[in-house]
Formats: structure tokens, sequence, C-alpha cells
């Protein structure tokens, strides 16, 4: 709603300077409202917002890891065999213990006997260059192929090859 009334109450003013100022006010025109719930479908006039600039993603600079599988579970804890990734092993070589707590909201709902994760300590480096030691445990989203998957999967392929018909 546009302002269309001077203010007449004036402080200490002689009656002639009061009414130069009235006068002014007329001659002005009126103010429009600037709040957003009157302005219905008139047109916004939006600050520009200053670009952000590019930055490097956050990554992680591995310093040990490990592949396992969950062997137990109970209320705080869960147990698995672990295989040492980083030192090329393919034998498991230690049990571990590790919280509940230390796994995020999505891992959790993953565990379960059998459940292939990966463990990492390592550095994480943020785009501002801070690093910060992290240890990180996630579990796999993909069923694993064992090796009667592929055996199977390999026959199937030379299966249907085989009944392949070419003409010329």
């Amino acid at each position: 709603m546009p302002i269309r009334e001077a203010e007449t109450n004036f402080v200490n003013l002689p009656e002639k300077e009061q009414e130069e100022i009235r006068d002014e006010i007329a001659q002005k025109p009126p103010q429009q409202e600037t709040d957003p719930a009157t302005l219905h479908n008139k047109t916004r006039h939006v600050p520009l917002i200053a670009r952000g600039v590019a930055t490097r993603p956050s990554f992680m600079q591995a310093l040990q890891e490990w592949e396992g599988y969950v062997t137990a579970i109970s209320d705080e804890t869960f147990t698995a065999l672990l295989i040492d990734v980083t030192a090329g092993s393919s034998t498991e070589e230690e049990e571990v213990e590790l919280l509940l707590d230390d796994l995020s909201q999505g891992d959790l709902e993953l565990l379960k006997l059998g459940a292939i994760f990966r463990w990492v300590i390592g550095y994480l480096r943020d785009p501002n260059g801070s690093k910060r030691r992290v240890s990180q445990i996630v579990f796999r989203r993909l069923p694993a192929w064992t090796k009667m998957d592929l055996l199977s999967a390999r026959q199937r392929a030379q299966d249907l090859k085989s009944a392949l018909v070419w003409e010329d």
C-alpha cells in the first residue's frame, strides 16, 4: 500500500516551516511498499548473490585398508574377519571387534552375518586444505560374485553362443 500522508507531528518547529515541509512531502510521488507479502503479482527485484569459487572435492588418502566380512553381531559391537588390502594379502589374517556406533545409518541397515565391508584408516583432505585422520567403514552395496556365480555365467554365455545360428 502506498504511503500517502505526511507525518503531522513536528517537534518545536515554527508554523511556517511545518507548512513548507508538508508541501514538499505532498509534491513527492508516493513510495511503494516493499513488503513481499503485499507485492502480489508484481515483479520482485532479487539481489545478486556473489557466485561461489569452484573448490576441489574432499578426498581420502588411505594409510591402511582392510576388507572383511561380519561373523557375529551383538548389541553394541560386531565381529569380523579381515584381509589386509594394503599389504596385498589374500588370506584372512585378523579378527576384530568394531563398534556399531562407528557405522553410518545407511551402513547400519546393511549389517548382517556375512556382509562384506571395507575399513579404511587415512587422512580426509578438505577443499580448504585441512586434513583429519579418519576411520571409515563402508559396507558393500552390491553382492559379491562367487567363483560359482562366475562359472555359471560363463557357462550360460557359452550355451547362448552355441545356440546362435549365423546366416550368410
